[in-house]
């Protein structure tokens, strides 16, 4: 004996699918994954007097800016010296607060810290999309 089987399936739209759990391009999660990163590297950012940490905007929802002139030197580790434009020496910089605070401390806070965040990420979207 033969029986047919039918079904049918309607899916909805890729696009908001992605929205309803926040996973377009500059939703919700990418938001959220920022400002973790954000939050997690702050005690990794150089710190003598404040202003490299201070001073960030957040020119879209996936990305931190540092807002000071010297912000990629620091971030590089290397000395600048003569009269302005002043040059990148071969010299590194010595960092307060290090070994923690100091140069690329995105990456430094992602090798400590990038386990944490990843599970902090999957939480908010088992609970965003619900």
């Amino acid at each position: 004996m033969s029986s047919n089987f039918k079904t049918r399936v309607d899916i909805k739209p890729v696009a908001e699918i992605l929205k309803k759990h926040g996973l377009q391009q500059g939703g919700a999660v990418t938001l959220f994954l920022r400002n973790e990163v954000d939050r997690y590297s702050d005690p990794y950012v150089p710190f003598k007097k404040g202003s490299l940490k201070n001073n960030k905007s957040y020119p879209n929802s996936y990305s931190i800016k540092y807002n000071v002139p010297y912000a990629r030197y620091q971030y590089y580790g290397k000395v600048m010296v003569g009269k302005a434009p002043k040059k990148v020496s071969n010299k590194d910089l010595r960092y307060s607060g290090a070994p923690k605070r100091g140069l690329q401390w995105d990456k430094r806070m992602w090798n400590d810290r990038g386990k944490e965040i990843c599970k902090n990420l999957e939480e908010f979207i088992r609970r965003y999309g619900k």
